[in-house]
């Protein structure tokens, strides 16, 4: 007997990548969660709050496009912005089109493993996580390329080499 998936898609991570993820998949029915490590979303803007940590492009092509309401109701005061208005604009989108409900913070993955006899993937969650999910058909890994792997990756099937 298989277990039906839970979930349609797992997105790792809630940065600005994830939440776009999420918020996409959603728009397709699909059923999400991420999974996400910190207390709060942001990804990179959440976990660097270093003295002068700001973005080092210009601030407007850090947003969303997706909206145009979301676009004409943020107005950025520098143009490169520092990582607290960065990290309060994130919020924003976040207050505006309720991803928290499909994340699960605190929530850190220690492996994810894809089954061929049942076409879905296992996700182990690391210690101190608490994750009832079992045989997801979709895994996106999200990282943000402060964290290291830079491209946005859906794995439906056994996972590509990085």
């Amino acid at each position: 007997m298989t277990t039906q998936p839970q979930f349609d898609a797992i997105v790792i991570g809630a940065g600005m990548s994830g939440m776009y993820q999420l918020l996409k998949l959603r728009e397709l029915g699909l059923k999400v969660r991420v999974l996400e490590a910190g207390t709060g979303v942001g990804g990179t803007w959440y976990w660097n709050r270093y003295p002068g940590a700001r973005f080092d492009s210009e601030s407007y092509s850090y947003a969303f496009s997706f909206s145009k309401e979301l676009l004409d109701e943020w107005d950025r005061s520098e143009h490169f912005a520092g990582q607290p208005e960065t990290l309060r604009y994130l919020n924003h989108v976040a207050d505006k089109f309720d991803p928290r409900k499909d994340i699960q913070f605190r929530a850190r993955v220690k492996s994810a493993h894809f089954q061929d006899a049942g076409n879905r993937w296992d996700v182990t969650p690391g210690l101190r996580t608490h994750v009832t999910e079992d045989g997801q058909r979709n895994l996106w890994l999200i990282r943000g390329g402060m964290s290291g792997f830079g491209v946005p990756c859906h794995v439906r099937g056994p996972c590509p080499a990085v």
